[in-house]
C-alpha cells in the first residue's frame, strides 16, 4: 500500500511539474543603445513553449515554430506590432525597423532597433499574448550606462511612462 501511494505521489508531481513546468506567462523586452552601430536595439525574447502555445490558439491551427518559419515570421510580424515606443509625452511613435526574427533553444527572439535617440522619458507600449492570456506579463527592460530601469506591463496596463535615464 505505501509503495502504491508513494508511486502514485510521484505520478502527481512529476504531472503537475509537467504542466506548471511551462506556464511562465512571461515574456521580456530589452533595449539597449549599441556603441558599435549607434543604434538603439530591441530585443525580444518569448519562452517558445508560450509563444507556440498562444498563437496557436490565436490563430486556431497547431503550429511548430522549430519547423515552420512562417509561422515564426506571423509571429515576429504580430510582436512587432504589439510593441511601441513613445516620445514626447506619448504623442510620437519611435520609428523602429525590424531586423529578424529566430528560434533558439527554449525561445523564440524577435530583433528591432532605431536610429532615432531615445530622450530621458519614453512611454512603452508591450501587449502580445495579452489578447490570449489575461495574465501574462511583458517585461520590458531599458539597459543604459545609467543603469537598469525596468516595467512590467499586464493586460490592464500596457502602456506605461518611464524615465530610463537622468533628464538634463
Amino acid at each position: 500500500m505505501l509503495m502504491v501511494r508513494t508511486l502514485t505521489t510521484w505520478v502527481l508531481f512529476i504531472s503537475f511539474t509537467t504542466v506548471w513546468g511551462h506556464q511562465q506567462k512571461e515574456a521580456y523586452t530589452t533595449i539597449k543603445p549599441n556603441s558599435n552601430s549607434g543604434k538603439t536595439e530591441v530585443i525580444h525574447r518569448f519562452y517558445l513553449h508560450d509563444a507556440e502555445h498562444g498563437f496557436s490558439g490565436k490563430l486556431g491551427e497547431s503550429i511548430v515554430f522549430s519547423v515552420d518559419e512562417s509561422a515564426q515570421s506571423k509571429f515576429a510580424d504580430y510582436v512587432v506590432e504589439s510593441f511601441q515606443l513613445k516620445i514626447d509625452n506619448g504623442k510620437e511613435a519611435v520609428a523602429l525597423e525590424t531586423v529578424g526574427f529566430e528560434v533558439e533553444g527554449r525561445y523564440i527572439w524577435v530583433y528591432q532597433e532605431t536610429s532615432q535617440k531615445l530622450p530621458c522619458q519614453v512611454v512603452v507600449k508591450m501587449d502580445a499574448l495579452h489578447d490570449v492570456w489575461e495574465k501574462h506579463i511583458n517585461q520590458v527592460n531599458f539597459e543604459w550606462p545609467e543603469g537598469i530601469k525596468s516595467v512590467r506591463l499586464t493586460s490592464n496596463e500596457a502602456n506605461k511612462a518611464i524615465s530610463i535615464y537622468q533628464c538634463d
